[in-house]
């Protein structure tokens, strides 16, 4: 009578009083101070987390959602552009009930998913009937993703500030990568008006000049051919086309290796500079590791300290706008 009388003592309130399936009240991650213009092209940035002993770390940031994890204790987070929402990005997503659970059974699924995730929460028994199940490891139980367990990931490992220092990356690769698609006058022209003063792209800005001067020229070229052909004579002037288009590529050939050497003479004239060598703006009058002190041919100038690599050979030409020094365009 008394074991009896203790069981109805320990379950039956059970019944009546539930435990609170909400989540606690977390923190949200606080937002960088904003480093960079970049905004990811997908809206989104994908992080790869993993946990061990030590905690969690970052294996991987990447703006496009090309990021796998290769074994269970990884977890992968879409971060919004605005920081604001943080969720998994699963490769399949369960459906969910209206308060966001999901139906789980016990499984080795090594897929990405609600069930299979580490920020997957089994919510707390409301009854003895839900606390009877919970017992039981083979049952199918619901899950809801807890973001406090997110937010503890997202703070341990730094993550938005992790994302805010790697978006210059992100800005200079897609730079890299739309001067390499661009091969017309209007694809040269959103080039340059877009990356115009963007620091990094001086090289390719350069280079973006070159094609658009010379595709202009191949344009009027074409157009003046064009006009003092007689009809007659068009069907064999669209034959030369082909002919024409091997010319322009021997041509921009040409043009590249013209440029790579001037490339090789400029980086071996900063290797060998020295105290007396003249320079495009003046003399060298003193040298460190990594600057050398200026003397300019201008008589109001004051001698100015210039990094080797901003340094060009005499008849360059040489830029000074209030008083500071403005490298030329480098290839």
């Amino acid at each position: 009578m008394l074991y009896k009388a203790a069981f109805y003592a320990l379950f039956f309130p059970l019944f009546f009083v539930g435990c609170t399936s909400g989540q606690p009240k977390v923190t949200a991650p606080k937002p960088p101070e904003p480093k960079s213009d970049y905004i990811s092209q997908s809206g989104y940035y994908y992080a790869l987390l993993e946990k061990n002993k030590e905690g969690w770390k970052i294996l991987e940031i990447e703006d496009k959602p090309v990021i796998r994890r290769k074994f269970t204790n990884q977890e992968i987070l879409r971060v919004t552009q605005d920081y604001g929402n943080i969720y998994p990005h699963f490769e399949e997503e369960n459906n969910a009930t209206k308060t966001n659970h999901y139906l789980c059974k016990e499984s080795n699924s090594t897929r990405y998913t609600p069930c299979t995730t580490k920020f997957g929460v089994v919510p707390e028994a409301t009854n003895i009937a839900e606390h009877i199940i919970n017992l039981n490891q083979s049952a199918p139980k619901y899950k809801y993703i807890s973001k406090s367990a997110i937010n503890k990931a997202v703070i341990e490992t730094k993550l938005l500030a992790a994302i805010e220092a790697k978006k210059e990356s992100f800005k200079f690769a897609l730079c890299q990568e739309e001067f390499q698609k661009a091969s017309t006058v209007d694809a040269f022209n959103d080039f340059v008006k877009k990356y115009a003063d963007y620091a990094n792209a001086q090289d390719m800005l350069h280079l973006a000049l070159k094609n658009l001067e010379h595709l202009r020229d191949e344009e009027l070229k074409k157009q003046g051919a064009s006009q003092r052909l007689p009809r007659s004579y068009q069907d064999l002037y669209n034959k030369s086309e082909q002919q024409l288009e091997r010319e322009n590529y021997s041509l921009t050939k040409k043009e590249q290796s013209t440029l790579q050497q001037q490339a090789q003479k400029i980086d071996n004239f900063r290797k060998t500079l020295k105290v007396g060598i003249q320079t495009n703006c003046g003399t060298i009058v003193e040298l460190d590791a990594s600057k050398a002190k200026i003397k300019f041919d201008a008589q109001n100038q004051e001698p100015q300290w210039i990094e080797r690599r901003k340094i060009f050979p005499k008849g360059e030409g040489c830029r000074i706008v209030k008083g500071k020094y403005i490298a030329p365009p480098s290839f």
